[in-house]
């Protein structure tokens, strides 16, 4: 049960730190032309994701060093 409350959590999280991250690229891009404001915002989206993603196996590569959890 702890488990899928902590695998809800980082969905909530995901949700808010991806509207976050739309909000922001949508004031960045807003003085470029249409054309090119869809394209910075799927670029940036897409961006975004990977780099959650390296993070996230990052974050789990170093998680299994003691040292860290302690630090932690």
């Amino acid at each position: 049960m702890n488990e899928l409350m902590i695998i809800l959590s980082l969905i909530v999280i995901e949700g808010i730190l991806s509207l976050d991250n739309a909000a922001v690229l949508a004031t960045m891009v807003r003085h470029l032309p249409k054309d090119q404001q869809v394209k910075a915002l799927r670029y940036g989206i897409i961006g975004a994701y990977i780099f959650r993603l390296i993070a996230l196996a990052l974050a789990v590569y170093i998680v299994q060093f003691t040292i860290f959890k302690l630090v932690g």
